[in-house]
Formats: C-alpha cells, sequence, structure tokens
C-alpha cells in the first residue's frame, strides 16, 4: 500500500524522477520522495593493489577514490591506469513523518559498503529528526523544532499531506547518496 501511495503522491506532485527506496517501520508513513540516477565513465587514474584502493577521474575533474576495496571484488587486478570504469549514483531525498516520537531530535549519519565482483561502492545517508510543534492546514504549514531548536515555519503545497501531522509527531529528513564504480 505504501508503494502505491508513494507513486500516487509522486505522480500527482509531478516529483516522479527516478524511484526511491526509504524504508519506513511501523508507525511512519513516506509523504514524499524523488530521486535522480546518473551514469558517467571515468579515467582509472591510479590502481594500488597492494592497498586495494582506485582512483577514479570523473569528466568534470573531479577525483574519487575508493579505498580498502573488499577482497570480493575480484575484477580489481585488472584494471590498469587510463582504463574507463562505469560510474553510477543516485540521490534520494525522502519526507517521512513518524507519529508520536517528538522529543528526541537528532541527526543520524551512516557508511555502507556496496560491492559486487566487478566493482565496488558506497552509500552515504543523513537522516534528521524534526519535531512537529504545530500544524495550521488553512496556512499551509508545519512548525517544526530542527536538531538545533530552533523553530521553523514549512510551507507544504499538499494540505492533504498537513491532515495526517500533529504536534507530537516528526518530520524526518532522509537525504541518501549513493556511487558504484564497475570495471569495463
Amino acid at each position: 500500500m505504501r508503494t502505491k501511495l508513494l507513486a500516487s503522491i509522486l505522480l500527482t506532485a509531478g516529483l516522479l524522477v527516478g524511484t526511491a527506496s526509504i524504508a519506513a517501520t511501523g508507525q511512519d508513513e513516506l509523504l514524499v520522495a524523488t530521486s535522480e540516477r546518473k551514469i558517467d565513465e571515468a579515467r582509472v587514474v591510479s590502481v594500488d593493489l597492494a592497498t586495494r584502493s582506485v582512483v577514479l577521474q570523473m569528466p568534470s575533474g573531479q577525483m574519487l577514490e575508493f579505498a580498502n576495496i573488499n577482497p570480493k571484488v575480484t575484477r580489481l587486478n585488472t584494471l590498469k591506469p587510463n582504463d574507463t570504469a562505469t560510474v553510477t549514483g543516485a540521490e534520494t531525498m525522502a519526507f517521512v513523518l513518524q507519529k508520536g516520537t517528538a522529543g528526541i531530535r537528532k541527526v543520524i549519519d551512516t557508511k555502507t559498503q556496496d560491492l559486487s565482483v566487478d566493482g565496488a561502492g558506497m552509500t552515504l545517508t543523513h537522516t534528521v529528526y524534526n519535531d512537529i510543534v504545530g500544524v495550521n492546514v488553512a496556512a499551509g504549514t508545519l512548525r517544526v523544532k530542527d536538531f538545533a531548536g530552533k523553530i521553523i515555519t514549512v510551507p507544504v503545497a499538499n494540505k492533504e499531506w498537513l491532515t495526517q501531522a500533529a504536534a507530537g509527531d516528526q518530520l524526518l529528513v532522509v537525504t541518501r547518496a549513493s556511487m558504484m564504480a564497475f570495471a569495463n
């Protein structure tokens, strides 16, 4: 049901850019999410088999370093400087309503490694827990207390979403960036 709700919300809001994969627990409600994917070819700058690290240069000139690549990535020894590697990336942002959990504002950052036989990558997730202190459906606003304790007013275009929120709930802002590099 949440998947259908998300698809309906995104289509209605005109935000269907890609797909989102934000897990929600029993009392969480995914309000809106958007995701953007990109694929690029990068040039291999250096390969160090002793430390199992690779440096790639993106078309923009940005350098990416993958260090301590898991030994399960078996194609690392086939890479040489000036080879090309495919780099896929995705950025996702989601707003999640968590019912009745206000009081513990926090920021959680996680970093995980992704791997396959021919590639390695990472995912960075940043979650900010904000307390909802007021809802004004007529004005189309939420008043939230952010992590630093500052009260801010957030405009919400979809008033139907506001009817789901109440003081004492939390608004989670989840951003996730993932990147995977594959040997060609």
